[in-house]
């Protein structure tokens, strides 16, 4: 059963296109704008610094924008402040790249505002999404892919990209892709990590300080190493049936099981166990491993 970190934050999850609120923080205003997309434009860069961060398809039209914006309202003259798009969500493009971020995150006062920031896009773009605090969720991209959050969960989920880098300082990290034809990181400080895709050319790295990781790879197996490793929780990695290469897996306390894959013989020792061998010829370099909990590695159906 995979261990469910409370996040000592007054975060709530994205349900839909929900947005966040919490702390000593005031609904404000919601605002709205449009800006057309165009054909040049081939990255898309949204950054709050307090305020969830939500990336959805639409189906035609312009990209539209939507701002929720709270304020802690003992420490800001609100009856002095405007309530114009334009006040609160800032937006410039250069050289291909469209970027939209809370316009408050470099005014003097941005400690008291939070802008959380929906952003319906007509076609998939390159993705970099960033808050300070807040989730992140993604649900449409192409190319490389950055979502980051300090605290918060963050989920991407997309077909077939060239990169992907989805990490979160305190929160869970859920990943669902296809091929991957660079690299795939999937990291928390705290939090489970999951991350799913059909295959991953480039390295694989899923890790976390505490808490569970859940690493699979549905259709191919992994060109390049992979490291899948956590302080504190339960290490789980899928592959298919074909997957061959060098694995290392180890629990510093707790069990190690091996599944599908003739080669691997597992150690038993107090407290811990551990498994190492080569399956098949050539392939990457598989490191598990977990402080205290349990490793699991199959193959196979």
């Amino acid at each position: 059963m995979s261990r469910r970190l409370a996040i000592a934050l007054s975060l709530l999850p994205l349900a839909g296109c929900d947005q966040w609120s919490g702390g000593s923080f005031v609904p404000f205003t919601k605002v709205s704008g449009e800006r057309a997309l165009a054909g040049e434009t081939q990255r898309l860069v949204v950054t709050a610094r307090v305020g969830d961060v939500l990336i959805c398809p639409s189906s035609a039209g312009p990209v539209r924008i939507e701002a929720e914006v709270l304020v802690r309202s003992k420490r800001v003259e609100v009856e002095k402040a405007g309530k114009n798009f334009e006040d609160h969500v800032r937006i410039s493009e250069r050289d291909g790249v469209l970027t939209i971020e809370d316009a408050h995150r470099d005014a003097p006062d941005r400690e008291d505002w939070s802008v959380a920031l929906k952003v319906e896009v007509p076609r998939p773009l390159a993705v970099t999404a960033v808050t300070g605090v807040g989730n992140v969720e993604v649900r449409t991209a192409v190319g490389e892919v950055k979502a980051q959050t300090g605290a918060g969960d963050v989920r991407l989920s997309a077909g077939d990209l060239a990169s992907a880098a989805v990490t979160s300082g305190t929160g869970n990290v859920e990943v669902k892709v296809g091929t991957i034809s660079g690299s795939l990181e999937a990291a928390s400080g705290v939090g489970d990590v999951t991350a799913k895709a059909a295959g991953v050319a480039g390295r694989t790295v899923a890790k976390t300080g505490t808490g569970d990781i859940d690493l699979e790879f549905a259709e191919a197996s992994p060109r390049e190493d992979v490291s899948a490793t956590t302080g504190v929780g339960d290490v789980r990695v899928t592959l298919p049936a074909n997957a061959s290469g060098r694995f290392s897996a180890q629990a510093g306390v707790g069990q190690v099981e091996v599944e599908g894959l003739a080669g691997l013989a597992v150690t038993k020792s107090i407290p811990g166990e551990s498994a190492s061998g080569t399956v098949g010829e050539g392939g990457p370099q598989f490191t598990i491993s977990t402080g205290t909990g349990d490793v699991t590695v199959r193959a196979g159906r």
